[in-house]
Parts: structure tokens; C-alpha cells; sequence
């Protein structure tokens, strides 16, 4: 009975497994690794892989920030005031666009005249 019950565990195991290797895409990541690797042929291949990782994640971490907020095009100094597309993203009320389109700070004028 008692190999019943491991085996039952190992295949459990072995489901939850197959199914966190899909739900992360672990087997394209892998692969897309392994093409640059060879393409690259770097003469450290473990410091191309921690780089290649590093630079991964930093790119997922952007977009999921970028989704997040819904910013598009614009970089965030532009959108912060309010030259961007989407200001309230960052700053709700900082630069609130009244109907005609101009910013309160815009209506004023030139700081310097």
C-alpha cells in the first residue's frame, strides 16, 4: 500500500510541475536563452546568462509597470507634467486639463517675460 500512496504522490508531483513550467512559459524562456547563448557564443557563458536573466526581468518588471499604470509613449517627466498623454497616471490634479485643453500653469503665461 504503501508504494500506492508514493506513487500517487510522485504523480501529483509531477502534475503541479508540468503545470508551473506552463503557466510561467519556462520551456520558451529556457529555449530563448539557450538560442542567444549559442548565437553569442560569449567567451563567460555563465556571466551572459546572469546578464541575459537580469536584463529579463528587469524588461518584465517595466511592463507590468507600464500595464499597471496605462502610461504609453510619453517618458514619465513629460507625463508628470502633464506634457505626456497621460499625467493623471502619475499625479492625479497635479496639471488637470480644463476644456480648452491648456493646464493652469499654461494659462498663465511665460514665466519670464
Amino acid at each position: 500500500m504503501a508504494s500506492g500512496s508514493t506513487s500517487s504522490e510522485e504523480e501529483r508531483s509531477l502534475r503541479e510541475c508540468e503545470q508551473y513550467v506552463q503557466k510561467h512559459n519556462i520551456q520558451q524562456l529556457l529555449k530563448d536563452c539557450i538560442v542567444q547563448l549559442c548565437t553569442s557564443r560569449p567567451d563567460r557563458p555563465m556571466a551572459f546568462l546572469r546578464e541575459y536573466f537580469e536584463r529579463l526581468e528587469k524588461k518584465n518588471i517595466k511592463d507590468r509597470y507600464v500595464a499597471r499604470i496605462g502610461v504609453t509613449g510619453a517618458p514619465p517627466w513629460s507625463q508628470a507634467w502633464g506634457w505626456g498623454s497621460q499625467a493623471s497616471a502619475w499625479w492625479p490634479g497635479l496639471c488637470p486639463r480644463d476644456p480648452a485643453g491648456l493646464s493652469p500653469k499654461w494659462r498663465r503665461g511665460p514665466a519670464f517675460q
